[in-house]
């Protein structure tokens, strides 16, 4: 496996201390999980963060159910789709919202 100078290290690599602090940690949610949404995720995942992933054509509604107190909602979609995944948010997630 190539790594870069810069790379961040494995999760495994977390100290126990920090991982602990993590274990409750609210998921942070991920609205596109393409180019650079699956890129956030990853890195998040990597530092022991819990995501969850919200695939395209996925009801942003049934999303809510299943996590309803994200830490974050990370909006990483192309631009000619921002407009709809923004009125479909639900009102729970708008103070919440990170778009990239």
């Amino acid at each position: 496996l190539f790594r870069s100078p810069g790379a961040m290290a494995p999760a495994a690599a977390v100290p126990a201390s920090k991982r602990r602090r993590l274990a409750g940690a609210q998921p942070v949610v991920v609205v596109g999980v393409e180019q650079l949404g699956q890129t956030f995720a990853w890195g998040l995942l990597r530092l022991g963060r819990p995501v969850f992933p919200v695939l395209r054509g996925a009801s942003l509604q049934d999303a809510l159910e299943a996590c309803p107190e994200p830490e974050a909602v990370v909006v990483a979609v192309p631009e000619e789709e921002l407009g709809g995944v923004l009125k479909s948010m639900p009102d729970a997630w708008k103070n919440d919202v990170v778009l990239m």
